[in-house]
């Protein structure tokens, strides 16, 4: 156990970046005055950033980690992919939510129902997520420890790195580096200023 506790946690930093997030959601969520646009227009632009993170996670695991699981065990993989897919259509339901209320901003009542649905919606969402998170740490993060060697994981790190766009990397800056203790936030921050320096100078 003390041996485990040593080794790379795969799912540590993008958990954080996604639990902030979901507090930060909840929060804003909970509190948008419907009769101001203002607000209705940052709830969106919020929701709009963490579906994206949430799906570029998803993509990750699945192009990466998933995959070369699948390599040995294809039984196991595929249960977290079809976990995934599950909590796909409840993000997808929370999107159609969110892309009506946009279209509601001239109407207070309307959207104040609709934001109350979009709330309770959000509710249900983070725990189903929240459940997952747990799973993936506490079993997945097992197995994963099982199959690969620290060098492995490294590897595969970077390749999930490098595939993302500048932009996906600054939305996970955004999230991720406020959950992290002084000096292991100042390491993140000049590795991905490093990575966000490189991917500007390719462009």
């Amino acid at each position: 156990m003390v041996q485990n506790q040593s080794r790379r946690k795969v799912y540590d930093l993008p958990h954080r970046g996604i639990r902030n997030a979901f507090s930060i959601w909840l929060l804003e969520t909970g509190k948008t005055n419907p009769y101001d646009p203002n607000e209705i227009r940052n709830i969106i632009s919020i929701s709009e950033e963490i579906f994206r993170i949430l799906k570029v996670h998803a993509e990750d695991e699945e192009s990466v980690s998933l995959r070369q699981l699948a390599l040995i065990d294809p039984s196991f993989a595929a249960e977290d992919k079809e976990e995934h897919e599950k909590l796909e259509a409840k993000i997808e339901e929370l999107r159609k939510i969110a892309a009506v209320i946009s279209g509601l901003l001239e109407q207070p009542e309307a959207v104040s129902f609709k934001l109350s649905e979009f709330y309770e919606n959000l509710i249900s969402f983070q725990l189903s997520y929240s459940n997952h998170m747990e799973h993936e740490e506490k079993i997945t993060q097992k197995k994963i420890w099982e199959s690969f060697s620290d060098s492995e994981l490294e590897e595969q790190q970077k390749q999930i790195i490098g595939s993302l766009s500048a932009f996906d990397l600054r939305l996970w800056i955004k999230y991720i580096a406020p959950t992290l203790p002084p000096r292991e936030r100042i390491g993140f921050e000049s590795m991905t200023g490093s990575i966000l320096s490189a991917k500007s100078n390719w462009t």
